[in-house]
């Protein structure tokens, strides 16, 4: 196995990006060294958001910008009704109650005493979780922006309607695409895709011996090729479908099902949508199901997989997705969210709609590994070219002295 660097370093990146870019994000950020920022979201793990902070918040410390990171505390009530939220923003019919209301500005209120975030010259809020903490800072030294990484395209609207007098107390908000802009915000807003960390344990190229040796450690066996779901357990991310689909493919060829994932800690729906995908395979000896959380483990799935499924209801970007073209292995997926920006459809990967459809693309990946190898390195190029977290860390960059005068 590679070693894998314990704090990650600007100067590592060279080999994806070139020495000059290394040489042009220092001299963009020597400007900045006196700065201070701050990210603030619902969870240290379990979920994108907290990948792309773990690595970026890291960088820009390493580039002399003095960045803290800050996670909420809340209980099981403040998540439920955040989720309603987040819920409401994709699209589904939520209402939020009295009780949703006074947690939500409870806990809001408790996180704005207890993390002092006026201290800083620049806040970069998560999601809806801490949008409303911005109103209880009487004094607004700082410029404080909202970043969202939800598919908001069709939100529902009485969430919509009551979170964007929120969203317009920011001086900016960034968005993962120009269709997720909400109408009617009245502050500028920026589109800022994520990007992925080629050096993270998740993405880190590993041999082919280390892959085998850790599925073999987890109890999953190469006696038959397998496709793989790699998400939390969320029902926007619609796992039932990827089990009609290996069953689709199990009944005309051999083959297995390897499904892992998490609970993020501000999803209170988790072991419910675990409890359902239990029951649903239960006694199938080629269905796997793990909720470990290894990231190496993940990374030699990916790599080992013979077709990685995504057949996500929304999603706001699919890290996912890219996660596994990192690795050479083709996506079958969903058209919704960012995923169609990451899957080109029959060319870096497939976009479709229904279990049937991802049924017979698995079963000429798994029939023609040539077909599989092409597809793979298509995308791997793709997203190396257009997806990697230096452009993000640059764009990031960019922004801080827009909003932070520079002495």
């Amino acid at each position: 196995m590679r070693k894998v660097p314990t704090i990650p370093r600007i100067k590592d990146y060279a080999k994806f990006a070139g020495k000059a870019w290394v040489k042009k994000i220092k001299d963009m950020a020597k400007p900045l060294k006196d700065k201070r920022v701050v990210h603030i979201n619902a969870t240290a793990y379990g979920g994108g958001v907290a990948a792309m902070l773990n690595s970026t918040s890291l960088l820009m410390n390493d580039l002399g910008i003095e960045t803290g990171w800050r996670v909420l505390i809340g209980t099981h009530s403040f998540f439920k009704a955040t989720r309603k939220m987040l819920d409401g923003l994709q699209g589904k019919k939520e209402e939020l109650t009295e009780t949703d209301l006074k947690v939500y500005k409870d806990y809001n209120i408790r996180n704005t005493i207890i993390n002092h975030l006026r201290y800083h010259d620049l806040v970069f809020v998560h999601d809806p979780q801490p949008l409303s903490m911005i109103q209880y800072y009487k004094e607004k030294k700082c410029a404080w922006i909202w970043r969202c990484h939800s598919d908001l395209s069709k939100p529902y609207p009485p969430i919509a309607n009551f979170l964007k007098p929120l969203i317009n107390k920011y001086q900016s908000a960034i968005f993962h695409m120009k269709e997720y802009v909400l109408p009617g915000l009245k502050i500028p807003t920026k589109i800022m895709p994520p990007g992925y960390d080629p050096m993270g344990p998740k993405n880190i190229e590993l041999s082919q011996k280390t892959c085998h040796n850790l599925l073999e450690k987890h109890g999953i066996p190469l006696d038959k090729p397998f496709i793989l779901h790699v998400s939390r357990f969320d029902s926007w991310k619609n796992q039932k479908d990827s089990i009609a689909t290996y069953r689709a493919v199990e009944r005309k060829m051999p083959c297995r099902l390897v499904m892992i994932g998490d609970m993020a800690t501000d999803d209170p729906e988790g072991p419910r949508i675990y409890s359902e995908i239990e029951a649903q395979v239960k006694g199938d000896p080629d269905v796997i199901v793990l909720t470990e959380r290894n990231d190496f483990l993940v990374n030699a799935l990916q790599k080992c997989a013979a077709a990685v499924l995504q057949p996500s209801l929304r999603e706001g970007f699919g890290l996912v997705v890219g996660e596994a073209m990192l690795k050479g292995t083709p996506v079958i997926a969903r058209p919704v969210g960012g995923i169609p920006l990451q899957v080109i459809n029959n060319k870096t990967g497939y976009l479709v709609n229904t279990p049937e459809q991802a049924a017979k693309k698995c079963m000429q990946l798994i029939k023609n590994p040539h077909l599989r190898d092409k597809l793979g390195e298509a995308g791997r190029k793709h997203i190396l070219k257009n997806f990697l977290i230096t452009k993000e860390l640059e764009e990031y960059i960019r922004i801080i002295p827009k909003y932070c005068p520079i002495k």
